[in-house]
């Protein structure tokens, strides 16, 4: 990741900090929506964690959860908010692209809105067998309305199914322009 990447999302967290803007902690509909895959028993890991708002969840389900993101203001905004609710998450300020994933350390791995193909391989790695991969990102139907996107931060249709192919495929949905995949490493 550039140094103007990570000032760019620090950027962008500072203006909560400021208090110019209210942050909104908030998990996202896809873990909501199959909850019952998440019993809180393990560790997970939620990748690009922005603001927090998954990793807070998982905390809450009663997972020991580490939340890694380039943006200290982001993270620092996150163990703010745990503090108030309680809960423990462990944040930590990384550039995934240096970062040395743990073997089998998760039994829960979350990314949302983030795409690095070249972190495949380690993703997999580091999910414990039978643990859960959720992932959602953008699919190139988000290009039809946004044609000047990078294409290289969007899924191919049935990517992340032959990418991770090791696993069993508990939801894949490529409706629109988001793709929501949710498998169970084998």
């Amino acid at each position: 990741m550039s140094v103007a990447d990570r000032e760019r999302w620090d950027e962008r967290y500072a203006r909560y900090l400021s208090g110019e803007k209210e942050p909104a902690f908030k998990t996202d509909e896809l873990l909501l929506n199959h909850g019952a895959l998440f019993q809180g028993d393990g560790d997970a890991l939620d990748v690009a964690t922005g603001l927090g708002g998954n990793a807070l969840w998982l905390s809450e389900q009663g997972y020991r959860t580490t939340a890694v993101d380039c943006s200290a203001n982001g993270l620092s905004l996150l163990s703010a908010e745990a503090a108030r609710r309680n809960v423990a998450v462990d944040t930590q300020i990384v550039d995934l692209d240096d970062w040395q994933w743990p073997g089998q350390a998760f039994d829960v791995l979350c990314v949302f809105r983030f795409l690095n193909r070249n972190l495949f391989d380690a993703m997999n790695d580091s999910l414990r067998p039978g643990g859960l991969l959720v992932y959602q990102t953008f699919n190139t139907n988000f290009l039809i309305d946004k044609p000047g996107f990078n294409a290289e931060y969007v899924l191919a249709d049935n990517e992340l199914n032959e990418s991770f192919a090791n696993f069993e495929v508990v939801v894949n949905d490529q409706t629109g322009s988001t793709t929501r995949y949710i498998g169970r490493k084998t």
